[in-house]
């Protein structure tokens, strides 16, 4: 009777062993446990949560969520500088954050996001944001076909 409640508890060792050896092995490569994701804008909405649902992964790359919508007017009176302050979280900061980790991405074959909205697609009255995104959406657009050619070599 011992020898059989032993062997059940061997075998169920062994069992949970080999389980956990193959969940483990579906996960991504231990080398990488040292590799981040960085994500610009996330201290709130979409980016926070993407940050707490990425923390529990081992992704590597880059999230650029950081947006602002400023002022949402009509184009007869928007100042130079009202353009200026969007386009330069919107678009300028995205495109920087991006070229100061090509680098590393290129390295680790890491991946990059651009977080954009739907206002990159249907423009609306309110300008500039969604010009902004528009740009976005280009950036994106040209980014992906540079970066794949850049990380396939």
């Amino acid at each position: 009777m011992e020898n059989k409640m032993l062997q059940v508890i061997v075998t169920g060792l062994f069992l949970y062993l080999c389980i956990t050896w193959v969940l483990r092995s579906l996960t991504i490569n231990r080398r990488y446990r040292d590799l981040y994701v960085v994500i610009t804008g996330c201290d709130s909405g979409f980016g926070k949560e993407l940050a707490y649902r990425l923390d529990r992964f081992a992704l590597w790359g880059i999230v650029n969520n950081a947006g602002i919508s400023g002022a949402l007017a009509f184009s007869d009176i928007l100042t130079r500088n009202i353009w200026i302050e969007i386009f330069d979280v919107n678009l300028f900061g995205m495109a920087e954050m991006t070229k100061q980790v090509r680098p590393l991405l290129r390295k680790s074959k890491g991946r990059y996001s651009n977080t954009s909205s739907v206002a990159g697609r249907l423009g609306s009255g309110f300008l500039p944001y969604p010009v902004s995104k528009f740009a976005v959406e280009g950036y994106s657009d040209c980014l992906e076909v540079k970066l794949t050619k850049c990380l396939l070599v």
